[in-house]
């Protein structure tokens, strides 16, 4: 009975899921204004000149947090310098702090947060019916469109990547500041199909780059760079490994026909594959490429919060240990 209830659970939140999916899909849910369908970036543009650093930022929520720590610690205290700062979902709004020259203001701005409505609207019902996602993202765009400057984000001299998903498409897409929908596609980034809705942009629907390249490395390998710095917000190694234990054991006994197991394997395979795929291939390549390569991710069993669970002790902590962690992989020798 209890495995019953357990897979009809199981079932009934995939369906949920895939309908908000859906929804988020056909929902018209506009927050900037833009004039053009914009198309991917030619890597090849960036080529140049040659991209001495780049900085990559994963996905994560609110384990973003540890990106922003690694980060604090990199430019402030390091004083290490990025020629072009790539990333996708809670990376995306890092890196464009990070171009636009204002690391503070973003510290500030994760300070400043009291709950998770700081960040996404409630009402669940609403949400899913009207808007295509278990959470409205209202506040998110409000803080978007007061402290992301478009006019800071060009006078760079630092290249801004922001990954994003065409829904309609698959593609994968690489946006610059330059595009006239920046603040759109860095909102879009963030847009986790199912949790909240698909920003739509000049009839397309755009989402977090995540759901298909966690930490978009690879196409960086693409271009001619000496060195790539990824910043993860979670520990890979801590990921894959609870990816590769769950219900193994049920499969071990030959129990395959269990709709839970069989589902949330599925998923764990997937995960599995998004989370390291990139990651590998990238190490693989930079080796033989000849190009520097260093990761900054948590210690495992240091983030006991899930990406979407709100705790303000856990952010400063996930800060504090982001800083930490990058003074281990770049530290500074006095005398």
């Amino acid at each position: 009975m209890c495995c019953r209830k357990k897979s009809i659970m199981v079932l009934f939140f995939t369906g949920l899921l895939i309908a908000t999916f859906c929804l988020g899909c056909t929902t018209k849910t506009r927050y900037f204004t833009g004039d053009r369908l914009t198309s991917s970036v030619p890597l090849k543009d960036y080529n140049a000149k040659k991209v001495k650093r780049t900085l990559v930022l994963s996905g994560g929520a609110f384990f973003g947090a540890f990106e922003l720590g690694a980060i604090m610690y990199l430019i402030q205290e390091f004083g290490m310098q990025f020629d072009l700062v790539c990333g996708t979902s809670v990376g995306a709004l890092i890196a464009a702090m990070i171009v636009q020259g204002d690391i503070d203001v973003a510290k500030d701005i994760w300070g400043s947060l009291e709950s998770k409505e700081d960040i996404f609207s409630p009402g669940f019902v609403e949400n899913i019916i009207v808007k295509g996602g278990i959470y409205g993202i209202e506040p998110l765009a409000e803080l978007v469109n007061k402290y992301i400057s478009v006019e800071k984000l060009r006078k760079s001299n630092i290249q801004l990547l922001v990954g994003v998903v065409c829904l309609e498409t698959g593609e994968f897409m690489l946006i610059d500041q330059n595009d006239s929908n920046i603040k759109s596609f860095i909102l879009a980034s963030t847009s986790v199909p199912g949790m909240t809705p698909a920003i739509e942009i000049n009839g397309r629907h755009y989402v977090d780059g995540g759901l298909r390249y966690v930490m978009p490395v690879r196409q960086i390998l693409d271009m001619d760079v000496e060195e790539i710095i990824m910043v993860s917000a979670f520990n890979l190694e801590e990921k894959i490994a609870a990816a590769e234990s769950k219900n193994l054991e049920s499969f071990k006994k030959g129990d395959f026909g269990n709709l839970t197991h069989f589902v949330e394997r599925g998923l764990q395979i997937v995960m599995h594959q998004l989370l390291w795929g990139p990651i590998d291939f990238a190490l693989t390549m930079a080796e033989y490429k000849g190009i520097n390569v260093k990761l900054i991710q948590p210690a495992r069993g240091v983030l006991k919060k899930g990406a979407f669970e709100f705790d303000i002790e856990e952010i400063r902590a996930s800060i504090k240990h982001g800083y930490e962690q990058a003074q281990k992989a770049f530290p500074i020798y006095l005398g």
